[in-house]
């Protein structure tokens, strides 16, 4: 479901309830509080739908109080009336902002925890768990790892802050040269992995011939002295053992070293 609908079935949600309890107040003793039974609705839907969707709930949830409130009870003066919507309607807001605020913070951290500071890609635990669902999906899908040959001779020669300036090119590099769908890591050191979900044999040797003449434009046309060890793996669907099949994807990365790097080494495994 696209977010738009998620946030219309939220807010459709949330103005029941409010409703719910606007009736609720024509029934009760005026005297009874029902105010902080607003609250948890309004935190909720701004937490999963927005705070600008918290926000426009708030503003409800103070009319039908204040409806409710005024329904129940003569007030000594108008203000007083007014006085008591605004508090509502500034709490409920405040209720809104802050819950909206706490689950983009939240969003934020789990963004942090699960991306490579240097490069921007994902890191190893972020790969890991896309893995274990796109080989656990029905589709068949693909891991490619790749190790960057020469990679030491760059720091040594040329210092770590252009080590880390080859690392970020070659993750810009990859993220450009997959599909949208698929998932670019920096596994650690100068080894990266690419995750090709929903992708047989075939369409991954294309994605793969891509990925090859992607860095090897990077190389020559910025004279960086290295070349890349590439090892994958296509897996059916409905294989559930990710550590083994990334352990796969890992050796036949190595087996592309020893065979003589800058090469790509890709196994079907049935």
């Amino acid at each position: 479901m696209e977010r738009g609908s998620r946030q219309l079935l939220w807010m459709v949600g949330g103005a029941g309830v409010m409703f719910g309890l606007n009736r609720l107040g024509h029934v009760l003793p005026p005297e009874l509080a029902l105010h902080p039974f607003y609250v948890a609705p309004l935190a909720v839907v701004a937490w999963s739908a927005g705070t600008p969707c918290g926000v426009v709930l708030a503003a409800l949830a103070a009319v039908a109080w204040t409806e409710a409130d005024t329904a129940g009870r003569a007030y000594g003066s108008a203000w007083l009336a007014g006085w008591n919507a605004a508090v509502h309607l500034a709490g409920f807001t405040g209720t809104a902002v802050v819950a909206g605020l706490l689950r983009g913070a939240l969003d934020d951290a789990r963004s942090i925890a699960r991306t490579d500071a240097l490069t921007g890609a994902r890191n190893r635990l972020s790969f890991r768990e896309s893995a274990a669902a796109a080989t656990g999906a029905p589709t068949p899908c693909t891991l490619v790892y790749i190790d960057v040959d020469g990679f030491k001779a760059v720091n040594d020669h040329r210092g770590h802050a252009a080590g880390d300036l080859l690392l970020r090119r070659i993750a810009a590099t990859l993220r450009h040269v997959v599909r949208e769908r698929d998932v670019v890591a920096r596994l650690g050191g100068d080894e990266f992995g690419v995750l090709l979900p929903g992708t047989d044999e075939v369409v991954a040797s294309t994605v793969l011939d891509r990925v090859r003449a992607g860095l090897a434009d990077l190389t020559q046309s910025e004279g960086w002295p290295v070349t890349f060890s590439i090892g994958a793996v296509t897996v059916p669907g409905g294989t559930r053992d990710v550590d083994r099949l990334m352990n796969r994807a890992d050796e036949e990365m190595y087996r592309a070293k020893h065979e003589g790097k800058d090469r790509v080494v890709h196994r079907v495994i049935g």
